[in-house]
């Protein structure tokens, strides 16, 4: 029965394993083959009392009633008790609240037949890892302590060494289990064996006690056979089982059908000494007229127990019977049961009861005639001791084209039995295909978390790239690889720009753009872009300069770069490098004339070279245009960029600079004509200051004194001298460009 009190620390606790058992990951290419079994047989010393009962808790002892001698007395000093397991609890609180219990039956001599109750199994894989590892090592340590060679044993002289350790309590049974959820039992069971096994290589692990209720959906014969599958047959030594029924005859037919499982699952059909044996765990009836499992009054209680004891004797060799639990040992170790499970009592109704029921005495009788039995034999799988299987898993979780391109990763490194996972580490492979070649380039290591693993971001470049995780050999286990997964790193796609910017007539005349190299998300470039500057010759596009740059956060500037007249055409070429795809801009088309007319707002004249004559000194004063404009005719010059948006202003004709005169500071002083000596000299360097809201006109501004070009005294007629004064932007002082071709 599903008891509702156990024993934790030193509190009782509800006992119904109230799991819902949570699947556990996918077992890989189970075998249909039935393992190799080691079978070691029982010595002649692993002997256990035939009969004892059930109390879930331990039985109580104190000055006025000692359960325990009760036990003794009547030949069944075989208590199942209750090992609760919590993972998150102190595992030394837990081992105060079995002390305490195991000192009193050391006390008395008396054996236990433990049964380990667990909390339901996580369902996600990290907690679930954590669940098991901190299970495995609490049974390890019950194996150390109460086992054979237990720390426990060694210091109490009258204990009973636990050999036989019962893994949950009717696992098949809902909410603690439901059709489909064997392989959550397993994962459970498994760690319980090795843990147990690693304390006590003796250990006898016995199948959780079945229950045999009619109605559910995992039967006993069925959640055996799921759980049992053939690599996992010799994970038990013993079945317990619960083959409660209305009538002895109903309770030993459900024990046949069980046994006719077993021997279909080869637990089965070797020798007595060899085969797995069944153990009843739990059986009796209710006193009363209940629905279930009760007879009507305590006479026919006794009389059920001894029929089915007899029953039981007639098929012992054919069922390798181990021992019988009764159920239960007092109506009030049942409390909190409902129905007949809860008038149950097979010693007396209550403790306090002077009365002790029949059933006591049929159950002692047996006992006495036969008190003793063998454990049945250690089934020892292949695999144990060898070294635990793993599988490697990996999932490409992304990959980035760019630079240098990157790839992630992740998965996890789960163990054959599908329960739990691996600890230690894992090494991440890259492998790229170099001319026909997978090749190693770099090897990503990292340490399992709960079996699990990532690689974010990890460089790789350019190129077809294949990946896969290696598990090496390492704390007992085996090593596994994943599958190689491809991908394919591309170049990051870029878009080039370009502006045409500030465009100077003249000879040779200039051009600037600016522009920028960009991702398609918008991300700056780095590395080199060409600006290529074609010229229209002969009905041809041909490329006469290239301007090489820099980029800087994605962009780029060439200023005032020398062309000459003609009609041109500009673009940006960004081409492959690094990790980048080649790109470029539209062209932008210009024309370069040969040079400007600078004409006068107020009086409409140009401004001109006195006498076109070639010698320093020249006056510069206004003239009517030329009607026939040429660059020769001292009316043409061309600006010449200095940087920083200074700027000779040159006469085309002569190729010498507008100068004023003496380096002057004075309003009213001349220009002239002088040999172009550099931007160091200040009163040949210029700066055109556009006249706010009075486009397309300009000032010149002298950079030796500040002072602006101007038409002295605001004449207007022909030779009238240009010379500085103050800037206050007046018409005579404002000038336009008016190309020239």
């Amino acid at each position: 029965m599903q008891t509702t009190r156990y024993l934790i620390s030193i509190t009782l606790f509800p006992a119904m394993f109230t799991h819902m058992m949570i699947g556990c990951a996918a077992e890989s290419h189970e075998s249909t083959q039935d393992p190799e079994v080691n079978i070691l047989p029982a010595t002649s010393d692993e002997v256990i009392p035939r009969y004892g009962i059930h109390f879930a808790r331990f039985p109580r002892t104190n000055s006025i009633f000692n359960e325990y001698a009760t036990l003794n007395d009547n030949n069944t000093p075989y208590a199942r008790v209750n090992f609760g397991f919590e993972p998150n609890a102190d595992i030394d609180e837990l081992f105060k609240g079995i002390d305490l219990g195991m000192n009193d039956a050391a006390t008395n001599g008396t054996h236990i037949l433990p049964v380990i109750i667990t909390p339901r199994l996580p369902e996600s894989a990290d907690e679930r890892h954590e669940f098991l590892a901190s299970l495995r090592r609490f049974t390890e340590r019950l194996a150390k302590t109460y086992g054979p060679h237990g720390t426990f044993v060694n210091t109490h002289p009258n204990a009973q060494a636990i050999r036989a350790w019962e893994i949950i309590n009717e696992p098949n049974l809902p909410p603690i289990s439901s059709v489909g959820e064997a392989s959550a039992y397993r994962c459970i069971l498994r760690t319980a064996r090795e843990g147990l096994r690693n304390g006590d290589p003796r250990a006898r692990i016995v199948f959780g006690g079945l229950s045999s209720v009619a109605g559910v959906q995992a039967t006993a014969s069925n959640f055996l056979s799921n759980t049992l599958t053939p690599p996992n047959r010799c994970l038990v030594d013993a079945v317990a089982y619960h083959p409660y029924a209305n009538t002895p005859e109903g309770a030993r037919n459900n024990a046949d059908d069980l046994v006719g499982v077993m021997r279909d699952l080869n637990l089965i059909g070797g020798s007595s000494r060899e085969d797995v044996q069944l153990w009843i765990t739990e059986l009796g009836w209710g006193i009363g007229n209940i629905p279930g499992y009760s007879v009507n009054d305590e006479d026919q209680q006794a009389q059920s127990i001894r029929s089915i004891a007899s029953l039981s004797n007639q098929k012992r060799d054919n069922w390798r019977l181990g021992p019988t639990i009764w159920y239960v040992y007092t109506d009030e170790v049942a409390a909190g049961q409902t129905g007949w499970a809860a008038v149950a009592g097979v010693y007396k109704s209550d403790d306090w009861s002077p009365h002790i029921r029949p059933a006591w005495n049929v159950i002692g009788n047996f006992a006495r005639q036969d008190p003793r039995t063998q454990l049945p034999a250690v089934h020892i799988c292949p695999t144990d001791g060898a070294l635990v299987s793993t599988q490697t898993n990996l999932t490409l979780d992304g990959h980035q084209n760019g630079a240098p391109g990157t790839a992630s990763v992740s998965g996890d490194v789960p163990l054959g039995d599908g329960c739990t996972s691996a600890d230690g580490t894992v090494n991440v492979n890259f492998q790229k295909l170099v001319n026909g070649t997978w090749t190693t380039m770099s090897t990503a290591q990292r340490t399992l978390v709960n079996g699990h693993y990532e690689v974010l971001n990890w460089g790789v470049g350019v190129g077809q790239w294949r990946v896969r995780a290696v598990f090496p050999e390492q704390g007992g286990y085996s090593t596994s690889e994943s599958n190689y997964l491809e991908f394919e790193i591309q170049l990051v796609a870029t878009n080039a720009f370009i502006t045409l910017g500030e465009v100077l007539n003249g000879q040779p005349g200039y051009a600037s753009v600016s522009g920028n190299v960009l991702r398609t998300n918008g991300n700056p470039v780095s590395g080199t872009v060409n600006v290529n500057f074609q010229k229209l010759v002969n009905g041809t596009w041909t490329t006469m300069s290239t301007a090489q740059r820099t980029l800087a956060n994605g962009s780029y500037d060439v200023a005032y770069w020398g062309v000459g007249v003609g009609l041109w055409q500009v673009r940006a070429v960004f081409p492959e490098q690094g990790d980048y795809a080649s790109s470029e801009a539209n062209y932008h088309p210009s024309e370069i004339n040969s040079g400007y007319r600078l004409v006068n707002r107020q009086s409409n004249k140009c401004m001109s070279l006195s006498g076109n004559n070639g010698a320093n000194g020249t006056a510069i004063l206004q003239w009517d245009c030329n009607g026939s404009p040429s660059p020769g005719d001292g009316q043409v010059f061309t600006l010449y960029p200095l940087g920083g948006g200074d700027f000779h202003i040159k006469i085309n004709s002569t190729g010498k600079c507008v100068d004023v005169t003496g380096v002057s500071q004075a309003d009213g002083a001349y220009l002239q004509q002088w040999d172009c000596l550099g931007p160091g000299q200040r009163n040949q360097v210029w700066r055109g200051i556009p006249i706010a809201g009075q486009s397309p006109y300009v000032a010149f501004q002298a950079q030796h004194s500040g002072k602006c070009a101007d038409v002295i005294g605001g004449g207007t007629g022909n030779g009238v001298r240009i010379g500085q004064w103050g800037c206050y932007w007046g018409g005579n002082q404002q000038w336009y460009f008016q190309a020239i071709n």
